[in-house]
């Protein structure tokens, strides 16, 4: 027997529980996603996982650009005027320092803070705290950790609530809801219809998350990114 074949008998059946799990994301199917735009990356040596990580981070920007048009952004960036220009070409003008203000203290650990807006209701302003995530299926152990961390940085902004909030879903689906008893889950077309008067559809954005992506994966194609 030679080596080889010695290296394949140890080698069997070590292959036979390889079961992948499916993807638990919904970013591929917002964006538009196609088995084409998959192997373009394998041709060029990307990879997919840090694809939907940075979307989901460019989707949370786009967010929160967006309640910022609609005046309803509590984490905005603070510019504060810290003195003057005393030489150069700005000599004499406002020195001005950006502080983010997307960060809250819970316990003794600085927690991010996807989005926190402020939706006028007839009972007042309601200060709504949102977990933004592009995937919710979590085990049970992490799933109490997560809900836990989302109500505790609700309560370190005085927010009225806390949720869950999938951008790249339109609406939730009954049967992931019910998997939450405990606490609130919105997609972005759930959002939008809590906003008096949004100009706003999830149909809009989604259309701008796909235009997006073709236009990304054409200028891979190109080698232009």
């Amino acid at each position: 027997m030679t080596n080889y074949e010695v290296l394949k008998n140890l080698a069997t059946g070590v292959l036979d529980d390889l079961n992948p799990g499916k993807i638990e994301s919904y970013i591929d199917e917002a964006y538009g996603l196609t088995q084409e735009n998959y192997i373009l990356l394998v041709k060029k040596n990307l990879s997919l996982q840090s694809l939907r990580i940075q979307l989901g981070n460019q989707t949370e920007i786009l967010v929160n650009k967006i309640v910022s048009h609609l005046g309803i952004n509590l984490i905005e960036d603070e510019v504060i005027v810290v003195g003057k220009y005393k030489k150069g070409e700005k000599k004499g003008q406002d020195k001005v320092k950006v502080v983010k203000t997307n960060k809250v203290k819970v316990g003794n650990k600085n927690r991010q803070v996807d989005h926190y807006i402020r939706i006028k209701r007839k009972d007042g302003v309601w200060k709504l705290y949102l977990e933004s995530k592009c995937n919710v299926v979590f085990d049970t152990e992490k799933k109490g950790e997560s809900n836990a961390k989302v109500l505790a940085v609700a309560k370190a902004l005085g927010a009225d609530e806390g949720v869950y909030f999938i951008p790249v879903l339109k609406t939730i689906p009954p049967e992931l809801a019910a998997q939450y008893p405990d606490i609130k889950i919105l997609g972005l077309q759930d959002l939008f219809d809590l906003i008096p008067d949004c100009p706003f559809t999830a149909d809009m954005v989604f259309e701008l998350y796909k235009e997006f992506a073709k236009e990304f994966f054409a200028k891979l194609e190109k080698d232009e990114v």
